[in-house]
């Protein structure tokens, strides 16, 4: 999907009022004054959506809820972690008296020795840990975003 396009159609639409289901010819479809005419004429030339064939609307609205789908939180996988180094991530576990849920910034990981070592300087209780690969996904995992509850509770640990 393409961003930029996404939002220049959200731009003109919203410029000309148009966020009312119509497209940018239907807008002014059924009149004869020659200023809506030209009006017309010129959004669907701005709108990038223009001469899609569900309309304009409906494809840009499918294209903005993709845009939103890929910005939700997302757990990421031990590979996307090592590609991650020195990055912020959102440290969960399910219940543990020794680690807080918190943003957390990747130091270093280890395959020899099978860790991760996390800098939490976040918070009340800065703190360092030294976590297990083998425990990724049972008692610890990483969001690339903060995620809400619900979409803790929606993403089963293993």
């Amino acid at each position: 999907m393409d961003r930029e396009k996404v939002i220049k159609g959200l731009t003109v639409c919203s410029e000309h009022g148009l966020l009312n289901g119509e497209d940018c010819h239907g807008h002014y479809e059924y009149t004869d004054n020659l200023a809506d005419i030209i009006k017309a004429n010129d959004y669907s030339k701005q709108c990038p959506y223009n001469g899609c064939e569900t309309g304009c609307v409906k494809t840009l609205a499918k294209d903005v809820f993709a845009m939103l789908k890929e910005q939700e939180p997302k757990v990421l996988t031990v590979d996307q972690l090592e590609d991650a180094l020195d990055t912020v991530v959102w440290l969960e576990t399910p219940v543990s008296e020794n680690l807080a849920d918190g943003y957390s910034l990747i130091m270093a990981y280890s395959h020899k020795y099978g860790y991760m070592i996390f800098d939490s300087p976040f918070g009340d209780n800065p703190s360092q840990d030294k976590l297990e690969y083998s425990e990724y996904g049972k008692s610890w995992r990483c969001w690339d975003k903060r995620p809400t509850d619900e979409q803790r509770h929606a993403v089963k640990w293993e």
